[in-house]
């Protein structure tokens, strides 16, 4: 190779290489998709995804029993969640992951946890299961009900970082090998 071609090539792998890094992010961020999909339909166990000095237990968390997978499965949150893509150059960088609350209304009680309390009355009311009652479940008032955090995007976006970073180095690579054999 020449030092004008070198010279040549190397200004194609400059101008190339904000979007490799977009790329990687951008497929860094689907599988981070994947991954909160899956973890919030298993159920998530008692797996736990640290970042710094945070540990978060993925999705199901006792005692919203039974531990384990949800029971209802209506594909909302598989609908709801999408990627940010990847904008900025440079050394910064911003992607992430966003859910639909239209699409998934109760996706930041999950993620982060609530106490609901009444609108108007006193008293939350709402049925529970009961054998010992003719029509199978009895009344229950509550002045409020706290509802744990059982956090799956945070978690899937940290889990994700090894992946974006290989992601990234890969897409570099491939665009830096292809600049400089063409």
């Amino acid at each position: 190779m020449t030092p004008d071609e070198a010279a040549a090539a190397l200004g194609r792998i400059d101008a190339q290489f904000d979007e490799a890094v977009k790329l990687g992010i951008n497929q860094g961020m689907r599988w981070a998709q994947r991954y909160a999909i899956e973890q919030r339909m298993a159920g998530g166990g008692s797996r736990f995804v640290s970042f710094g000095s945070r540990k978060y237990r993925m999705a199901a968390d006792p005692p919203n029993p039974p531990p384990g997978p949800i029971k209802r499965r209506s594909g909302s949150f598989a609908r709801a969640v999408d990627i940010i893509k990847a904008e900025g150059s440079g050394d910064t960088y911003t992607a992430g992951l966003k859910v639909d609350k239209s699409k998934f209304p109760g996706a930041a009680v999950h993620e982060f946890g609530a106490t609901i309390t009444p609108r108007t009355g006193k008293y939350l009311v709402f049925p529970v299961p009961d054998a010992s009652q003719a029509n199978g479940a009895r009344l229950v008032f509550a002045k409020s009900v706290t509802i744990r955090a059982r956090p799956v995007v945070r978690p899937a976006l940290f889990a994700a970082i090894p992946e974006v970073q290989s992601l990234i180095l890969a897409r570099v690579e491939e665009m830096t090998l292809r600049n400089l054999e063409g």
